[in-house]
């Protein structure tokens, strides 16, 4: 793959082949060299000498881990969320897989209104839960986490019985460690990161 930082110097260090004539990369103008060898205005066969800068996932445990990634771009696919029928008619609880601990989170739903949320999770790490409209938003003003890999992250009563399938969520985030955007994937099969 072409290198994300390719092209970012006016000239080039690609003066030096080795016996096999592949080139070697060097200095500051590495990057450029690459470009160049790759797009076939230098001769030879470029090797990359560990400049070269590839932004993707580098998590290899992420469903959209990128092998040639070696610069994290932070949208690695960090878990997953799915709703099912709860426990009683009018609850709907919020399942999660995850790679990362959870810091706090916040969700917004349309299709019902939210009488009330439980999250025994959020209860055993010591966060803040509140409910206001549509939305949930939990958090701990310690640095606590949900260390849980997998669970019902958390349960919302709802003022009507509804059917989980008509409930969408409009806005979720997930915070990891320092406050840092965990992208999850949303959908109605089972919670797979």
């Amino acid at each position: 793959p072409l290198a994300d930082n390719f092209g970012l110097q006016n000239d080039t260090n690609c003066e030096t082949y080795d016996q096999s004539g592949t080139c070697i990369l060097s200095g500051s103008n590495s990057n450029y060299a690459c470009s160049q060898a790759v797009s076939g205005d230098i001769t030879g066969i470029c090797s990359d000498n560990g400049s070269c800068e590839y932004v993707g996932c580098t998590n290899s445990e992420s469903t959209n881990y990128d092998l040639d990634a070696n610069i994290d771009n932070g949208l690695c696919v960090i878990g997953s969320i799915c709703s099912e029928q709860g426990s009683e008619t009018n609850t709907v609880d919020f399942n999660f897989t995850t790679l990362e601990n959870i810091y706090g989170f916040q969700l917004s739903i349309s299709g019902a209104s939210i009488a009330a949320a439980s999250s025994p999770l959020a209860d055993e790490a010591g966060f803040i839960l509140t409910v206001s409209g549509n939305q949930v938003i939990a958090f701990s003003l310690s640095g606590t986490y949900i260390s849980d890999s997998e669970g019902t992250l958390i349960s919302l009563q709802l003022d009507e019985n509804v059917d989980p399938s008509n409930i969408s969520i409009d806005e979720l985030i997930i915070s990891g460690n320092g406050g840092k955007n965990l992208v999850f994937t949303s959908s109605d099969d089972a919670c797979t990161p």
